[in-house]
């Protein structure tokens, strides 16, 4: 389990198994002041999961290579930054299915356009800019999966918090070479309040990525993936 905690720390628990976790935690110190989002993978191609962090407002992505016994590497910085638009959310998978795990960056801000940049996993913590399509303003978080069921993850995009009549992007994987321009559809009718959780999986149990978001009006409201 990964958690922050103050302005430039954050904190490992070891899991002890059937869901308990340890009282003490590794401090990785030096993570920025603004870090808003994390994924954990394999970034350098062993065995133990790294940490990346996206800095917000800053100028991109830091991966914490795990050196084990619950110590961390000093960061590997990549910048993400586009523009006057910042970065305000990412997600981790294999874009290219070359092995090796890959970032994809969503920047952006209020009333800003905003890119979508695919950064290619070196394999050894740091990446590569291959790829940015640009969205509408005000879209605030991206989540992968693959919708289409070509076996490439695609990126789904949604509003920010703020945001009363949602519509959410869907970015097809263009042959692991770049993001096809967003799909726009909205939200059903009811279910328009501001987002606040965005995730991908198959929740149906059909083969196919659906996607869940949940909403200001304490709600969360299934979109079930009816292509194919």
């Amino acid at each position: 389990m990964v958690t922050k905690s103050g302005p430039d720390q954050l904190y490992v628990q070891p899991g002890l198994g059937g869901g308990v976790f340890s009282a003490t935690a590794s401090t990785i110190i030096g993570i920025g002041p603004q870090a808003c989002d994390l994924a954990v993978g394999l970034f350098n191609g062993d065995t133990r999961p790294d940490i990346a962090l996206l800095e917000c407002g800053g100028m991109g992505v830091r991966v914490f290579l795990n050196m084990g016994g619950g110590n961390f590497s000093a960061p590997l910085n990549t910048p993400t930054r586009q523009g006057m638009s910042a970065p305000v959310s990412m997600a981790a998978a294999d874009f290219n299915l070359d092995g090796r795990l890959d970032l994809v960056v969503l920047n952006g801000g209020p009333a800003i356009s905003g890119h979508v940049s695919v950064l290619l996993g070196n394999g050894n913590g740091t990446f590569g800019n291959i790829a940015t399509v640009s969205v509408p303003s005000d879209y605030a978080s991206v989540a992968s999966g693959d919708v289409d069921g070509d076996g490439l993850p695609d990126m789904l995009i949604g509003p920010a918090s703020g945001v009363t009549s949602i519509s959410f992007g869907l970015l097809l994987n263009d042959n692991g070479t770049t993001l096809k321009p967003p799909q726009l559809f909205a939200a059903p009718m009811g279910h328009k309040s501001g987002l606040h959780t965005l995730a991908v999986g198959d929740v149906t149990g059909d083969g196919k990525a659906d996607f869940v978001y949940s909403a200001a009006a304490n709600d969360a409201v299934l979109f079930r993936n009816q292509s194919r």
